[in-house]
């Protein structure tokens, strides 16, 4: 007797095929546009530093009680601060995008998965403006939010990460296609045809379900009481 063999059916191909210098240049790229915003960001820290005196003196300049000026003059120097760092928070935030997405790209045109090579076409301005959200969010509610961050990226993240297509290109249609609802299709009743004609139907007589109970209804101008 012959022993039944089963074949095991080939899996496609899943890997990585990125290199060492790739690594390596990529990183250098991200760290040198996250330093060169940092510079910016450094910049606007300094600046800020040195036009206090001058926010100082004009705030002293107001015309108002002295124990009012002194409180005026305290929050106005810690305000001053808080916005220089506001401010100085724009280009750092525009480094890490930066920074972020560079790798990110790098890594999914390098990540086979399915025999589908991957593409990421998220930008760093778009994760610019979901970082100042998430920071809003995360003052606003005392630090709570900053707990959901992670898995807020991690959302964006894949949701800019799609097949390439044959010709290298992004693929508009989601990866995995939803189902499709069947369809079904109405048989159309055969009627019987007599000379290439299809022949009437004739329905059966209807009948009531149960005798009348009511008199039947005299006929019109008849007179019950006329003998």
């Amino acid at each position: 007797m012959a022993k039944k063999t089963t074949t095991q059916p080939t899996l496609p191909a899943s890997n990585f095929d990125g290199g060492l210098l790739g690594l390596i240049g990529t990183s250098l790229l991200a760290l040198l546009a996250l330093i060169l915003w940092a510079a910016v960001a450094a910049g606007i820290v300094i600046g800020g530093h040195f036009l206090t005196p001058t926010v100082m003196e004009f705030v002293s300049g107001l015309q108002m009680d002295t124990n009012v000026l002194e409180i005026v003059i305290t929050v106005a120097f810690y305000a001053w601060y808080v916005i220089v760092g506001l401010i100085a928070f724009i280009p750092l935030s525009c480094g890490l995008a930066a920074t972020t997405t560079i790798t990110t790209r790098w890594t999914a045109r390098h990540t086979v998965i399915g025999g589908k090579r991957l593409r990421f076409t998220g930008k760093a301005v778009q994760l610019f403006g979901n970082c100042v959200k998430w920071l809003f969010l995360t003052i606003i509610t005392l630090g709570i939010y900053g707990l959901w961050v992670p898995i807020k990226y991690k959302k964006w993240e894949v949701k800019h990460t799609v097949f390439e297509d044959a010709n290298g290109v992004a693929a508009q249609t989601p990866a995995y296609p939803l189902p499709q609802t069947p369809s079904y299709t109405v048989a159309q009743p055969q009627y019987p045809a007599q000379n290439g004609y299809p022949m009437p139907i004739v329905l059966p007589p209807v009948y009531p379900p149960y005798a009348p109970t009511y008199p039947p209804v005299p006929p019109c101008g008849y007179n019950q009481n006329k003998q």
